[in-house]
């Protein structure tokens, strides 16, 4: 999956900053830390005409496939004993906070810390692949604050992404194979 060791690594970075911020218990710490490397493991199980969001407008239908990809990944996670805690933090990252999420439709209230922060970071993640500059990607967490995120727990995502130097990315470069030149 392109990316896919970058955006965990942003991932990992992200559930540290918050996890601290918010005084998480070790265990619980732990847990979303693993979670958050293993937030797209499903992805795996999607086809290949199953784009990205934000690389390209996708139809509804896609959107829908697309984010089955964190049920596939709740299974996965769920078969394998050392990764069972994680299975229901991957499998809740497309709820929402107002209860109007996939796939079961969970609110705040019924999600653990865990399960609202990685939410959150895919929300982040969602936002910087479709290119967002930083100050349009913070108008957006603050704009879902309350409705798609915690309220909380999306303040503390603004203080990150003020805070972080760095491109969404790092120094990744997307391009086409048709694009490379020699040298």
């Amino acid at each position: 999956i392109p990316g896919a060791k970058e955006r965990s690594l942003l991932s990992k970075e992200i559930a540290e900053y918050i996890s601290e911020k918010i005084g998480l218990e070790p265990q619980e710490k732990e847990e979303l830390v693993l979670s958050s490397l293993f937030r797209e493991i499903g992805r795996i199980a999607l086809p290949e005409d199953v784009v990205n969001p934000g690389e390209e407008k996708i139809v509804s239908e896609k959107t829908k496939l697309y984010r089955s990809h964190a049920l596939f990944g709740r299974k996965l996670l769920s078969s394998m004993k050392t990764y069972t805690s994680c299975a229901s933090l991957v499998g809740e990252q497309y709820e929402r906070f107002d209860g109007e999420g996939f796939p079961n439709g969970l609110r705040g209230n019924q999600m653990s810390t865990g399960a609202l922060i990685l939410q959150a970071i895919t929300f982040y993640a969602e936002q910087a692949a479709k290119g967002l500059k930083k100050e349009e990607i913070i108008d957006s967490i603050r704009s879902a604050s309350g409705k798609a995120l915690d309220p909380h727990i999306a303040g503390y995502l603004v203080e990150f992404v003020l805070e972080r130097e760095k491109d969404p990315f790092g120094k990744t470069m997307k391009v086409q194979i048709h694009e490379l030149k020699p040298g």
